[in-house]
């Protein structure tokens, strides 16, 4: 069952789902993991896809944090972005470079949601990946061409820092992000 805030909010944003782990952990064509909900963001589940887009077995990859998709390409900014957003456990979605296993890099168009418990307390994080390889173009499945809409709809924080295309604005970075964190606790 799936549980929104339904209160006012500023026009153009929608409500926040509630999520839990078993929903997450539902059958799916995206790509995913799950980190645990506090620091140091340990992975302690992935599909199928996560592990044929980023080229690590599921074992390879339990325990072990995001960190080991970035490489010398990924923005440290977005990554403190990213690790401010966590911190403030809202949805959020990204736009960052990661790389496989192999070392292939890959725009990384991430979408965060909080796990919840019953009570509505975040237990873990869901990202979603849609990959986009940087030396052909091509989105990894077929399957996943449809995740390269704009999905604003994820969540509040994700308006502050995307344009319509789901591209990281210019300067989104902690202002953008700030200003969403404000409108989503007003609508709380």
């Amino acid at each position: 069952m799936m549980d929104t805030n339904a209160e006012a909010m500023p026009p153009g944003m929608a409500p926040t789902p509630h999520i839990t782990v078993e929903m997450a952990l539902q059958p799916t064509n995206e790509s995913r993991v799950i980190t645990e909900a506090n620091e140091p963001f340990r992975i302690v589940h992935v599909n199928d896809i996560w592990c044929r887009v980023c080229g690590y077995d599921a074992e390879e990859a339990l325990g072990k944090t995001c960190k080991m998709l970035q490489g010398p390409g990924s923005c440290r900014a977005t990554i403190a972005m990213l690790r401010q957003a966590l911190l403030l456990k809202r949805n959020f979605a990204v736009q960052l470079l990661n790389y496989t296993k192999g070392g292939r890099p890959f725009m990384n168009t991430l979408q965060v949601t909080p796990l919840v418990d019953r009570r509505g307390a975040v237990t873990h994080y869901l990202g979603v990946v849609l990959a986009r390889f940087l030396d052909d173009g091509q989105v990894v499945a077929p399957s996943l061409q449809h995740l390269a809409q704009p999905r604003h709809d994820r969540g509040a924080l994700s308006r502050g820092l995307l344009d319509e295309e789901g591209v990281l604005l210019p300067g989104g970075g902690l202002k953008h992000l700030s200003r969403a964190v404000r409108w989503q606790q007003r609508a709380e």
